[in-house]
């Protein structure tokens, strides 16, 4: 496939990674309570962004000023500033925010005063973190593509290394200076289709999970494992079905337990997300042979073992619906009878209409039912 084939068809990639990227960004924002002031603050983060999610605070003259790669940097206070000393850290993080600092300086700022703060305030500064990581990434992302040489490059070390490149694995040049900004800003790279683009590396959240609540440490767990090992790759699975069953009742038992968490409404999202793809299959990893035909028996053993061993799950609706989808695909002989085919449009109903309508939102042109089920966790397109 030529760059300019992986280009056109990366464009619809790009389109989608950004409209899932937006509603987990609107989730995250009506969770918190984000006030109007804040989204001001957002649009100067993209602004402090374009330049490279690593670089320094900006000075009145909007110039960049300190190490890119050094805690501590000119601008950035060793302890919080005198004037906010009684301030919450958490309140001092969201001032620093607001100013349209790069995410790598809102990140150095929670590692270096991550001793000090309180769980809920570590767990706020958690969020702020996500927030503005969210918004920030379009720009960086934008680096990704406009850069000269960057996907070949990148491209290249992902064959030579048989891993996704890091900074420290490249010589000088322009690649080793987006991986490192995408480093410092608390991101990696991801790939899919032979295209690289930034994801938020949750293992960074690692550092500061024994200092935050408990909700937030349950949050980081979850995304951590999202973030570390990927689902779905070029539209298809890259973990077990078996994977896929835990994952959704790990989301399920969040929500439960957690109903008021600020992040309650993102496990919520991912548990729709796991949802749809155990009662639809996505395009590469189908459930069914072929339509009308008998189940992948991958996936229909996988989920008679997740009910076998399920245990403190009595109440888990997506339990009581997997055991109902089993039922009736064996009382079809094993295939894809009209009972079932029925059973999992109701099951999956309204699953993705969130992501339907914010593709509505942003005006796309884009074949709806190509893009019914693409649409992934935190911008990892399905296609």
């Amino acid at each position: 496939m030529s760059w300019q084939q992986r280009n056109k068809r990366f464009s619809g990639m790009r389109l989608a990674k950004r409209g899932v990227l937006t509603v987990m960004a609107v989730l995250l924002l009506l969770a918190s309570g984000c006030t109007d002031k804040s989204a001001d603050g957002g649009h100067a983060g993209q602004t402090g962004g374009a330049d490279g999610a690593g670089g320094g605070l900006q000075d009145d003259a909007g110039t960049a000023s300190g190490d890119q790669t050094k805690g501590g940097r000119d601008g950035l206070p060793e302890t919080p500033p005198e004037d906010d000393s009684d301030l919450p850290l958490d309140e001092q993080l969201a001032s620093l925010a607001e100013t349209g600092a790069p995410v790598a300086d809102l990140l150095n700022f929670v590692r270096m005063f991550a001793g000090q703060a309180s769980p809920a305030e570590m767990s706020a500064m958690l969020q702020i973190l996500e927030e503005k990581q969210l918004e920030q990434i379009f720009a960086l992302e934008d680096r990704f593509y406009e850069e000269a040489g960057i996907q070949e490059e990148l491209l290249n070390w992902y064959v030579k290394l048989e891993r996704l490149p890091k900074a420290a694995d490249l010589p000088d040049g322009p690649a080793k200076r987006l991986l490192e900004d995408t480093e410092a800003g608390g991101y990696k790279a991801e790939t899919a289709e032979g295209m690289f683009f930034p994801v938020i590396d949750y293992a960074v959240y690692k550092e500061f999970r024994s200092r935050a609540t408990e909700d937030m440490q349950a949050y980081i767990d979850l995304m951590a494992k999202e973030s570390d090992e990927p689902a779905v790759k070029d539209a298809a699975l890259v973990i077990p079905w078996e994977e896929v069953a835990r994952r959704a009742l790990a989301c399920e038992s969040f929500v439960a337990a957690y109903p008021d968490s600020p992040r309650a409404a993102m496990a919520d999202r991912i548990r729709k997300d796991y949802t749809y793809i155990t009662f639809r299959g996505i395009d590469n990893s189908p459930l069914f042979e072929r339509e009308g035909g008998p189940a992948v028996e991958a996936a229909l053993s996988a989920f008679k073992k997740v009910l076998e061993t399920a245990d403190g799950t009595a109440d888990s609706r997506y339990l009581s619906d997997l055991r109902e989808f089993v039922r009736l695909i064996e009382a079809g002989g094993g295939r894809q009878t009209d009972a079932v085919r029925a059973f999992q449009e109701k099951v999956t109903e309204g699953l993705l209409d969130d992501y339907d309508e914010q593709y509505e939102n942003l005006g796309r042109h884009m074949d709806r039912k190509g893009l019914r089920g693409r649409p992934f966790l935190f911008s990892r397109p399905l296609l």
